[in-house]
């Protein structure tokens, strides 16, 4: 997926609770961190509660973080 295709899909997705927990940020390198944390969407009507880990790597560029990847990995 491109940018262009996580933000529409964003777009159309609907609102929801969701809520974090085991942040934790690694740096690898001066200007790069790996963060990762355990997400939750919360059940609501007609949905389920989901439970997913989360990672991503940022790379400071032009004194602004920006996120180089990202990956959710949806557990039980």
């Amino acid at each position: 997926m491109d940018r262009e295709s996580v933000i529409e899909a964003l777009r159309r997705e609907s609102p929801s609770r969701r809520s974090i927990a085991n942040f934790r940020a690694v740096p690898l390198a001066e200007d790069v961190v790996l963060v990762t944390c355990r997400e939750t969407r919360h059940a609501e009507p007609g949905r389920r509660a989901v439970h997913s880990l989360r990672s991503s790597i940022w790379k400071l560029v032009d004194g602004r973080w920006r996120m180089a990847f990202h990956q959710g990995t949806i557990v039980k």
